[in-house]
């Protein structure tokens, strides 16, 4: 994808008050709006697992419900614990492609849904030994079950990038690619992979994430960025 694409991008939701930082003069392409993927840079991993797929026919096109196991691993040779909160967790992106290489271009679909609301309930939680909080220690595992539902139209859709092709009040969602693929077309390829991008802290809630951090530093460290997960296979056929 070209760089003004991701710069445009990253326009688009600035304007929108969702995203304010700015990118390093020596920033790749796909460090655009926090989503890099998980082998460049982070402590931990997200491997998913599709446990479930239906599909349901909606008057404003069709609703593809996907059920899924993600299990969390923190790498062994990191020297800290890291806490995550999963009551913070959201699925906020999805990617489409026709093989299991992720550095594969371009994809069928990227879409990425970063909610402009902020979380008050999180704000009660002071302390890292709660409940509410899953301590992952180095080389430890946490799993959780969620579904995700992507919605398609029946048939291929050409846009221009960036489209924001629905507006919520809670939330803008953002088709990064020239082409969206519909069902029809999915259905008819040999295979496709998705990949989810995980958040597990509000983008917009980076003050009170570094207090946490800063008090909880002594113990570990919160998790307050995206996790991209490996690719899994869909099967769209039945």
């Amino acid at each position: 994808m070209p760089s003004y694409c991701a710069l445009a991008i990253l326009g688009l939701l600035a304007g929108s008050g969702m995203y304010s930082g700015q990118l390093p003069p020596d920033s790749s392409v796909r460090q655009r709006a926090d989503v890099l993927p998980v082998q460049q840079r982070e402590n931990a991993t997200l491997n998913a697992q599709l446990l479930d797929v239906k599909v349901k026919n909606h008057p404003d096109g069709i609703h593809v419900v996907l059920e899924l196991s993600v299990r969390f691993t923190v790498r062994n040779n990191l020297k800290r614990t890291l806490f995550v909160i999963p009551e913070a967790l959201k699925i906020v992106g999805i990617r489409l492609a026709e093989t299991s290489d992720t550095r594969s271009e371009p994809y069928l679909l990227e879409r990425v849904r970063l909610p402009s609301f902020e979380q008050p309930e999180l704000l009660r939680i002071t302390d890292h030994r709660s409940t509410e909080v899953k301590p992952v220690l180095p080389g430890g595992q946490w799993e959780l079950k969620t579904d995700f539902q992507l919605n398609l139209n029946r048939h291929e859709k050409q846009s221009s990038p960036p489209t924001v092709i629905r507006r919520h009040a809670d939330s803008v969602e953002v088709a990064y690619e020239v082409r969206e693929a519909g069902l029809e077309g999915l259905r008819k390829l040999d295979a496709v992979w998705c990949q989810f991008e995980i958040r597990f802290w509000p983008h917009n809630m980076e003050e009170e994430g570094n207090h946490l951090q800063n008090r909880w530093a002594k113990h570990g460290s919160l998790l307050r960025r995206s996790l991209t997960s490996s690719p899994v296979r869909l099967n769209l056929k039945k």
